[in-house]
């Protein structure tokens, strides 16, 4: 088995595992979750306690790098080697390379999970982003002066699930009086994780070279699309901050390793995350 299919083979292992869980997390349980009569007796609930379901909700964004390869070397023999020798004063466009290296490449994330135990939580986001990089510059072709325009467009969305795990269990918060004091709690209370994810990604790209010429309504359009659909493995390792009983913030960051166009689309990641419990339902 290479490389290839054995990251296949997890990532849809992983994304079966998280289907199951969610199909299967809330069986048999009754309302806050059913306990051994024994345990009830010897540590009654805290109000607290009562409060905090084990399901979440968690939103937020997440900054890509992906490596690009193979578009930016198509971008450079398509357009800026045979442009260049056209044009002496050819301005090499801006592409999604420049956005990932200003940090300008963001997915926004929306999903839920459950606390299956202190120390395993399972997790499912979906989400996606598109965006156009325009470029656009006057050149003077047999000295008929003429906009080039150059553009770069990508969308894609997502569906992903995993499980992290917390070695020293879920994050621990803490009334406190005054920022400062509320901060350092926060700090203290602070646990971290590491985990796996698995995903689906559909991706479609295009680059347009258009020209205006001028006194006519022929602007010639050179285009092409194309379309990447594929899974990918994520480890990633990052910490949950306490803000309130039920919320958190989560910072996180991992590797994305594609089972198909991984010179393109393998990728760090870097995740800013809002972490919301919902509230128990009330006990009978």
């Amino acid at each position: 088995m290479n490389k290839l299919t054995a990251i296949t083979v997890f990532s849809r292992a992983v994304l079966l595992l998280g289907v199951t869980l969610a199909a299967t997390s809330g069986y048999g349980e009754t309302d806050g979750d059913a306990q051994d009569p024994i345990d009830t007796v010897s540590e009654p609930a805290s109000a607290g306690d009562e409060q905090r379901s084990k399901w979440f909700l968690v939103f937020g964004a997440a900054n890509l790098q992906p490596r690009l390869e193979p578009s930016e070397l198509q971008i450079k023999q398509q357009i800026n080697n045979v442009f260049g020798r056209v044009f002496p004063r050819w301005e090499e466009p801006r592409t999604f390379r420049d956005w990932r290296d200003e940090f300008r490449l963001w997915d926004v994330h929306l999903g839920f999970g459950r606390e299956l135990s202190p120390k395993w939580v399972w997790i499912s986001t979906f989400g996606g982003s598109m965006g156009t990089v325009r470029n656009e510059d006057r050149y003077y072709p047999l000295g008929i002066p003429t906009m080039f325009h150059v553009d770069f467009s990508r969308k894609l969305w997502f569906a992903s699930t995993g499980l992290l795990h917390y070695p020293w269990g879920q994050s621990v918060f803490t009334e406190s009086e005054g920022p400062m004091e509320r901060f350092r709690r926060s700090l203290k209370g602070a646990r971290p994780f590491v985990g796996g994810v698995a995903a689906y990604l559909d991706l479609t790209t295009e680059g347009v070279v258009q020209f205006d010429l001028p006194l006519t309504s022929f602007d010639p359009r050179i285009v092409q699309k194309e379309r990447m659909r594929t899974l990918y493995l994520s480890p990633r390792a990052g910490v949950d901050i306490p803000l309130t009983k039920r919320d958190d913030l989560i910072l996180a960051a991992g590797y994305l390793f594609f089972c198909e166009y991984g010179d393109d689309l393998d990728n760090w990641s870097y995740y800013i995350l809002y972490k919301h419990r919902f509230k128990s339902k009330a006990r009978n």
